[in-house]
């Protein structure tokens, strides 16, 4: 964190949500719907609204962050998998296993990511909150619907807030 003002620009790459995720939260509920260690926002946080366009080689889909990181237990097979794997083989299922179906099945989907990345206003808008102390770990989030994609590549943002200690996004 450089101590930056609102309206600064930094360049981040990384995960990112949507402004709806993040306002009206406490910490605690914030910490848990972004999947952050309990107490991590504890010495507040900084949010940034994003401003470079987004292409579609420049993130990934990582569902939401029930799945830290994208990744998913699947007892059926014992092992954690990325939700894209899962995707995957979902609609190559629903598809008789149609290779060329199922890829424009997720083409379709990611298309649809692609869009939401690229929106820049409302509550809709792309967003990226940064701790103001080192984040130990990130669970699961018990929390359901928290859109998470994580950009590959550095993109340009603007600070819109500075949350202090105890404080909330309104």
């Amino acid at each position: 964190m450089t101590g930056a003002s609102l309206g600064a620009r930094e360049s981040f790459s990384g995960y990112v949500t949507t402004l709806a995720s993040v306002v009206r939260r406490s910490r605690t509920q914030l910490e848990q719907a972004l999947g952050f260690a309990p107490g991590a926002l504890t010495a507040g946080f900084v949010v940034y609204a994003l401003d470079d366009p987004v292409g579609f080689a420049d993130f990934e889909w990582k569902d939401q962050t029930t799945y830290s990181d994208g990744w998913h237990y699947d007892p059926s097979i014992g092992e954690y998998v990325q939700r894209q794997d899962e995707l995957r083989a979902h609609w190559g299922k629903r598809n008789n296993y149609d290779e060329h179906a199922t890829d424009a099945r997720l083409q379709q989907i990611m298309s649809r990511h692609f869009m939401r990345l690229n929106v820049r206003v409302g509550p809709e808008r792309i967003v990226k909150v940064v701790a103001k102390q080192r984040i130990s770990a990130f669970p699961d989030s018990p929390l359901r619907g928290i859109p998470q994609w994580k950009l590959r590549v550095k993109k340009a943002f603007t600070q819109i807030a500075d949350v202090a200690p105890g404080q909330m996004l309104t």
